[in-house]
């Protein structure tokens, strides 16, 4: 049986983040170059960062549903979810799982026609 001490655990969790940071940099470039590019690595850090925060607000802290919730943002901005609009409501839907509601976001911002209710 394996102990874990605290430090080691967060250290652990330190590491996946910094994991995860690393890979949402290149995906985002791959995807949004331009964007990306205007930001800078420095800002773009800082935008992911950001993300990851404003995205466990909503319940999303899978690494698919931030990754979602950071295209939102290059597209709509970093405060998005502040503005009472359209993109609030739905990640306010009433019913929806925290996927359901972040990709259903995702598919109104990026498809010209939004999908079926998925409830």
């Amino acid at each position: 049986m394996y102990i874990l001490l605290e430090k080691q655990l967060a250290a652990f969790t330190r590491s996946a983040g910094e994991d995860f940071e690393d890979r949402m940099v290149t995906h985002l470039q791959a995807v949004f170059p331009e964007a990306c590019a205007a930001r800078g690595p420095a800002a773009l850090r800082a935008m992911i960062l950001l993300g990851i925060e404003r995205a466990a607000r909503w319940g999303l802290e899978l690494e698919y549903e931030t990754c979602l919730f950071l295209h939102v943002m290059l597209a709509l901005g970093e405060r998005f979810d502040d503005d009472p609009g359209f993109a609030r409501a739905a990640l306010e839907s009433p019913g929806w799982g925290p996927s359901s509601r972040i990709e259903h976001l995702h598919d109104l911002v990026f498809l010209e026609e939004s999908p079926a209710d998925p409830s």
